[in-house]
């Protein structure tokens, strides 16, 4: 996986492995999906297109308290990237990445196109999982985003 995403959850209630296969469904996609877990607590969902080797995968960090940490050692570097920036936004965007209490990283192949329904299918999943979880994401290279997509901080170079 070469292209990811990161939503920055600061509920602990985690959407149902069921609701991501929906969240494609609504965009028009059908995908098969392999679950690491149970539908309720999972650590990674694959949704692959009928016949393809590869897909969108989603790696959940969190949940208890061997999760808490690994989410604490996971937005570290994040914050850290944010001291002695200002500007608009900044400080909601720190106040969410700093209350997380789950991480999502969404993950496409290297070799995704721009406009394939995989990319499409994992905006809608990081949207879906920021609203669902009180959150906001993160698309490398351009920025942090409400679950709406409205940019709210843009990103530099050195962040996570």
């Amino acid at each position: 996986m070469s292209f990811w995403m990161r939503v920055f959850g600061t509920r602990e209630q985690c959407p149902s492995a069921t609701e991501l296969m929906h969240v494609c469904l609504h965009q028009g996609v059908e995908v098969q999906s392999e679950v690491l877990g149970d539908d309720r607590d999972w650590e990674q969902v694959t949704l692959r297109l009928p016949g393809a080797a590869e897909g969108v995968m989603v790696e959940r960090v969190g949940g208890g308290e061997l999760g808490a940490e690994e989410v604490r050692e996971e937005i570290r570097p994040v914050v850290e990237s944010f001291e002695g920036r200002e500007g608009p936004g900044i400080a909601e965007v720190l106040d969410r990445i700093r209350n997380s209490q789950q991480l999502f990283i969404i993950g496409l192949p290297a070799a995704t196109p721009q406009r394939s329904p995989l990319r499409r299918l994992a905006a809608a999943l990081a949207s879906h999982l920021a609203r669902s979880t009180e959150g906001i994401y993160q698309i490398p290279d351009k920025g942090f985003f409400n679950p709406d997509g409205e940019l709210l901080v843009p990103d530099q170079e050195d962040v996570g």
